[in-house]
């Protein structure tokens, strides 16, 4: 009976005095445990362009309305975009309304080609967007 409320409550028989500690099985040797991250309302896409090519002085500008055309007539509601212009990764941060605008265009952009270059999306912390983009934080 005691062995099988052991089983039961998933803890280990006693180990005998003569067991060695290499025998046990190890803690790290489980499989990780993947996580997810939060839906959002706040997004990051990176590799959405590469400054070294542009040469229009309102490239940025210009993206930004594209993006935001594009984002609100097929995600959601954007109340506001930015051209994160300290970046290499060519990141555009977009924030929504809602959390199912910024999960739809998270899954919509996420894989996409854009002039060439296959996009990622990824969920954004609304304190981390509110502290790159900080007039966004009442929005």
């Amino acid at each position: 009976r005691d062995s099988l409320m052991r089983k039961l409550a998933r803890t280990e028989d006693p180990a005998p005095q003569t067991q060695t500690p290499s025998s046990r099985p190890r803690a790290d040797a489980r499989n990780p445990v993947m996580h997810t991250p939060a839906p959002s309302r706040c997004i990051v896409v990176k590799n959405a362009y590469d400054e070294a090519t542009q040469t229009d002085p309102h490239w940025a500008k210009d993206l930004e309305e594209d993006f935001k055309e594009e984002c609100s007539s097929k995600y959601g509601k954007v109340v506001h975009i930015g051209v994160f212009r300290d970046s290499s990764d060519g990141e555009i941060y977009v924030k929504f309304a809602d959390i199912a605008g910024g999960d739809s265009a998270l899954k919509g952009l996420n894989g996409r080609y854009f002039d060439g270059r296959t996009l990622t999306a990824t969920p954004v912390v609304d304190a981390v967007y509110n502290m790159n983009f900080p007039k966004a934080a009442s929005l």
